[in-house]
């Protein structure tokens, strides 16, 4: 059986194996075939390959191959809350996201489409949250398809994110004032 970190490669040679039909059957030439095609494939095995890197306190204004992780202290409404998990997850569906699976290490999450968007908020994430442990989690952001560079986008998703599993929610914070 593969392991999970080669399942992650399977779209990336699926887009490529695709990508080598088409000019196959469009009589392109082997060379630019190649030329094409071996950019493509080594860029994508390269950002599958990274690891995940500590998101910088300051917005980076160029990063190469960004996928990002960070520590988490849980605001105090999600770590009272009854089902943490559930509150976690109502808070990244207000941002768009998709709860996909549960497992017994993680919450995982994604939004968006694998279709060629070079716009953040379009591109397909995939969002892992641990399991609460101590009042803290770690989150980890990482595209599903692949980024070359970041000029900024994702460090922001990724610091939104976060803000939102640190940060009171707005409407508690309403709620408990008019209480």
């Amino acid at each position: 059986m593969l392991a999970k970190k080669n399942l992650s490669l399977l779209l990336p040679g699926a887009v490529c194996l695709a990508m080598w039909g088409g000019m196959t059957y469009a009589d392109i030439d082997g060379r630019t075939q190649f030329l094409v095609l071996g950019p493509v494939a080594l860029v994508a095995l390269a950002y599958h390959q990274t690891q995940l890197k500590p998101l910088p306190e300051q917005m980076p204004r160029l990063a190469w191959f960004p996928k990002y992780r960070c520590r988490c202290q849980l605001a105090e409404s999600i770590r009272n809350s009854a089902d943490p998990l559930r509150e976690i997850a109502l808070r990244f569906e207000s941002l768009g996201f998709e709860c996909d699976r549960q497992t017994p290490l993680a919450l995982h999450f994604t939004r968006g489409h694998a279709r060629g968007d070079f716009d953040v908020r379009l591109a397909k994430l995939n969002v892992a949250v641990t399991m609460p442990a101590a009042g803290e989690v770690e989150l980890s952001v990482k595209a599903e398809w692949l980024v070359l560079f970041d000029t900024g986008d994702l460090w922001r998703q990724t610091d939104e994110l976060k803000r939102a599993l640190e940060l009171e929610s707005p409407q508690r914070e309403h709620l408990a004032a008019a209480a």
